[in-house]
């Protein structure tokens, strides 16, 4: 049996403090800002930005909807918001969807926004034409849940998925895991294999279609592009939306529990069949199973 390293005992103590941070207003701020006055960090941006765009432009298709999660505050939101008509932007931070609003109002755009976890997407089934997850699989840290968010994922898409991935094979992470050997303090990121990715895409009814590497020597992240073999479209809910929030997002939105029912307006909140409500706060829906009320009185 294999024992537990002390950095896998503190990853999950480590996840929650990360989440934490950018929940706040001063955490999204520093993570927006790091990208434009880090140099390797604008340099990356410009790259990944170029690359995302190229493999939105290979699925040969404009989106009619497209699900961004997670969205961050919005610095590739410039380069995802014109392969759609309409976009719903979801991350975990309200703060970091305040700073995206900015961004999409400053291009003309008013996305749908939404408050919720990776592992319990608020959407019904293929709600989404298209889906795109950049930058997350590599921070979670137990395998099973990297697999299960990349089911969940694939769950609300109808079409076409690209996600990005830190590849176990790649040369970046071969030397990462050969330092830390060697003492460094720096851990090795979290990876996917090839054929486990491939593999969950085709139990979730997905092929492999493309894959592209940031970078060959100097990243370890590959941009992947998996489509629906068998494209149907979603069963959309009905009755009248909120006050403020845009149709396209109401039809789509199901209670994140283990349910997946609908959810109805009731007192400037969202209400589930049992009466329980999810808080919205600032016209952004706060859809974790966590912030769950027993009624719309809190």
């Amino acid at each position: 049996m294999r024992m537990k390293t002390s950095t896998e005992d503190d990853a999950p103590r480590q996840v929650a403090a990360t989440l934490a941070h950018y929940a706040s207003a001063a955490g999204a701020k520093s993570y927006s800002t790091k990208y434009h006055e880090i140099p390797h960090k604008r340099l990356s941006m410009r790259t990944e930005g170029r690359l995302l765009d190229r493999a939105l432009a290979a699925m040969g298709r404009r989106h009619a909807t497209l699900l961004d999660m997670p969205s961050g505050p919005g610095r590739l939101y410039p380069v995802i918001a014109p392969h759609a008509d309409f976009t719903v932007e979801c991350d975990y931070s309200v703060e970091m969807l305040k700073l995206l609003r900015g961004v999409a109002l400053e291009l003309g755009r008013k996305p749908g926004l939404v408050s919720a976890d990776c592992f319990e997407l608020p959407f019904v089934d293929r709600a989404f034409e298209a889906v795109v997850s950049i930058r997350l699989s590599h921070h979670v840290p137990a395998e099973e849940n990297r697999e299960r968010y990349l089911r969940e994922i694939l769950r609300v898409c109808e079409r076409d998925c690209l996600f990005t991935f830190f590849d176990h094979a790649s040369v970046k992470n071969r030397v990462r895991r050969l330092r830390s050997l060697l003492g460094s303090s720096k851990r090795a990121k979290y990876t996917m294999r090839r054929e486990r990715v491939e593999a969950v895409a085709s139990e979730c009814g997905f092929s492999w279609r493309e894959s592209w590497p940031l970078s060959r020597l100097f990243s370890g992240h590959r941009f992947t592009w998996l489509r629906r073999r068998e494209p149907t479209p979603p069963r959309l809910s009905g009755g009248p939306k909120p006050e403020g929030l845009d149709e396209r997002l109401f039809a789509r939105l199901a209670d994140p529990g283990r349910s997946q029912g609908p959810l109805r307006a009731g007192g400037g909140r969202l209400v589930r069949a049992d009466g329980a409500a999810y808080p919205v706060e600032d016209g952004i829906p706060v859809l974790h199973v966590a912030r769950l009320m027993a009624d719309g009185s809190r």
